[in-house]
């Protein structure tokens, strides 16, 4: 939800709520990833959409349908 509103921090927060208990969810790591490179960290968000990717390869595409891009 906040990824909707654009609120990078509380949607960050959420991600890695998520990702706290589901480690190996690649989907959530993906957005965590694209979360970080809109605040501007860059490097931390290629980690974890490298991370992602390896979990799932195809994790980008489904969200590239909607636009959702690193």
């Amino acid at each position: 939800m906040e990824f909707r509103l654009a609120n990078w921090t509380a949607a960050l927060t959420e991600f890695n709520t998520v990702l706290s208990t589901h480690p190996n969810a690649a989907a959530s790591l993906f957005m965590k990833g694209v979360v970080e490179h809109r605040m501007g960290n860059v490097p931390a968000g290629d980690i974890d959409i490298a991370a992602a990717k390896t979990i799932d390869p195809r994790v980008p595409n489904g969200f590239a349908q909607y636009g959702i891009l690193p």
